[in-house]
């Protein structure tokens, strides 16, 4: 076979390699989307407040931003993981984030959590991510993350 015809076989083959990595993976999620609400240690609402979501995942950071409404809300979109053509090697799957209210006197961390896995809401074992988070409260342990927050239904 000449050189010319193999590697135009190779490339073509690369790229449905990706193609199809590409459709298998479009249910992938780094960060699932989700809602919160941002209350003091009373439980009243905290308005107006920057929120950050921090993350982590091979090798790679990103962060995002959002501003809590009138009643303490919030919310962050979905985000994709973005893998190069040689990524599509299976590999375990670790996703670190953070989540930080920017108050005045500095920033509170609200929320840690770690997922194993790309599903959706994989960061609550699949039920969906909506929680409630105190400042003004030492944060503790649970069965799925480190931080001040409950998830609510």
């Amino acid at each position: 076979m000449p050189f010319r015809l193999l590697a135009r076989v190779a490339l073509a083959a690369l790229i449905l390699i990706d193609a199809e990595t590409a459709m298998a993976r479009a249910d992938e999620y780094l960060c699932s989307p989700m809602s919160g609400q941002l209350v003091d240690a009373d439980g009243a609402p905290v308005p107006d407040t920057p929120v950050r979501r921090a993350w982590y995942w091979r090798g790679k950071r990103g962060e995002d931003s959002t501003v809590t409404d009138d009643s303490g809300h919030f919310s962050f979109g979905a985000v994709p993981p973005k893998r190069g053509l040689f990524e599509m090697i299976p590999a375990r799957e670790a996703v670190t984030q953070d989540f930080y209210a920017d108050l005045p006197d500095g920033a509170f961390q609200f929320l840690y959590l770690s997922t194993r896995g790309l599903t959706l809401n994989a960061e609550t074992d699949g039920r969906p991510f909506n929680v409630r988070c105190a400042i003004g409260v030492e944060p503790h342990a649970d069965d799925i993350h480190f931080g001040t927050c409950t998830l609510i239904e």
